[in-house]
Order: C-alpha cells, then structure tokens, then sequence
C-alpha cells in the first residue's frame, strides 16, 4: 500500500516557491502520481530524475537549465586545461588551473543564486585562514614522516601522526566555517543556504591549503621537465580534481545537516545529526 502524501500546511518556509514538494513540510505541490521513493524529482534540479544524477547539477543544485549548460562547458575547460598543462608539463599553469578553477566556477554559482555576501565573506575568510594554518603546521609533519618511511628507520609516532591525526584535524577543520557562519547567522535555515557556505568553506579551505603546499615547486621552475606526464596528469586529476571535489561533498552535506532544523520532530532531528557525521567520516575517509 502507497504512502498518502502529505497535506501542505500553510505558513511553510517555502510557500509560493516554485517546487514539485515543499522543502520544509514534504507536501507534494504540484498535481501529479506521488510515488514512495519520488523518483521523479530531483532536489537539485526539478526535472531530472533522482536515479540519474548529473555532475554539474550535484555541485551548483538549483540553477536554471540555460545556466547550467554554461556551468558545464566551463568544468570541461577545467578539465582541458589541467590535462593540456600536464601533458606540456607547465608546472605554473597546472597549479594555477588545479587551486583556482573549480573555486571560481563556484564563487560564479553563489553569485546566481544569491547567497548573503556576509556569509561568503566569513566563509571564505575562516576557511583560507585555517587552511592556510593547517598547511603550515602539517606539511613538515607529513614530509618528515615521508622522508623517514623512506629511509633506513620508521619512526611510528610520525607516521600514526601524519596517517591519523592529520586526516582526523584536516576534516573537522574543513567544516569550522560553515559552523562558525551558523553560529552568527540565524536568520537563514534553508538547505541551499547550508550547502553554499558549506561547500564554499570546505573548498576555500581546501585550495587556500593546495596553495601553500604547492607554489614551493615552482620554486624549481615554471616547468616540470624532469617530471613524467604519466605523474603530471596525475597530480592535476588529484589537486585540481579529486580534492576540490571531496570537499565540496563533505562541507555541502555538512552544511545541509546543520541547517537543517527538525524542532518538531526528533526523529527527523537524528537523521540530521547522523547526516553531519556521515560528512566528517566522509571526509576523513577521503584525506586518508
């Protein structure tokens, strides 16, 4: 037997929004077969069925079909760029491209969905802060655990240190601006609003930390040629692809779970408390 749907109420957040249900009662608000899994309508981009999510509407949800085709082209000239500068071994191209490019397409989609500027300014400031901290204090660590790992004695507390502590302070770190932009902001509770500053203080976080780490190399030129490009390409998929990715997951889900309030319903409040803890697991998942 099928779930009746919910009846809408009046006064919910998202009244008078355009929705195919309501984001804060679950209402079904537009006529239509209600199925128990709703497979035919996706959060992020009404139209598109859930079961076949695409790339560029997972990481800017809810912009309009027109601009999201642009959005598209632009992660494809992303994409080129890192693998054209890799394949030429431009060093200062690709670290350019792998720190800069997907954070700006990101800064162009806050734009267009209009997220207060004082949560960008207080997002992307913490995050660079702490990323850059954190690339200061944990990058001799790691490069002496490497450096012992490859000698001719391993020293473990350096290893368990580099192999579990720095993960473990990387992705509860990476989180700290949307809590902190939380914390001075209440006035906001939507889910957009929590993956935007979410996902902006993960990633700003991210590449303020790839950018302390990764200009040094140029330090030995604006090119790579002693450098293969079996490992250029390499090094461009993981810094300028990989990485940006796995933080704009784990912040954006974060950021979901902590704006997203259930007061009425403890049940529901649970699963929101699960979902930020997913995200954290997530996230030190991925630096390990």
């Amino acid at each position: 037997m099928g779930r009746v749907p919910a009846v809408h109420r009046p006064g919910c957040c998202n009244d008078g929004e355009v929705g195919r249900y309501c984001g804060t009662c679950g209402a079904r608000q537009s006529e239509g077969r209600a199925g128990r899994l709703r497979l035919d309508a996706y959060a992020a981009a009404p139209g598109q069925r859930v079961l076949s999510p695409r790339i560029t509407s997972s990481l800017f949800p809810q912009l309009p079909s027109s601009s999201r085709n642009s959005f598209r082209a632009g992660l494809l000239v992303v994409a080129l760029t890192l693998a054209g500068s890799a394949v030429l071994r431009w060093q200062a191209a690709m670290i350019a491209t792998a720190t800069c490019g997907l954070l700006l397409l990101f800064a162009i989609y806050l734009r267009q969905i209009g997220l207060p500027r004082r949560d960008v300014v207080v997002a992307t400031v913490v995050g660079a802060g702490l990323g850059v901290g954190w690339a200061l204090i944990a990058g001799p660590i790691v490069t002496a655990a490497y450096r012992a790992a490859l000698g001719s004695h391993t020293d473990l507390s350096h290893v368990l240190f580099s192999g579990v502590a720095i993960p473990i302070t990387q992705a509860l770190l990476m989180v700290v601006p949307a809590i902190v932009v939380w914390v001075l902001n209440r006035s906001s509770r939507k889910a957009l609003s929590g993956y935007a500053v979410g996902a902006l203080g993960a990633v700003v976080f991210d590449r303020a930390a790839a950018i302390t780490l990764l200009v040094p190399q140029l330090a030995m030129g604006v090119t790579a040629r002693d450098q293969s490009v079996t490992a250029s390409l390499g090094e461009a998929a993981v810094e300028g692809i990989a990485w940006p990715l796995a933080s704009l997951a784990t912040g954006g889900v974060f950021g979901i779970a902590l704006w997203t309030t259930f007061r009425d319903n403890p049940s529901r409040r649970r699963r929101v408390a699960l979902a930020a803890a997913t995200a954290l697991l997530l996230g030190v998942m991925i630096v390990m």
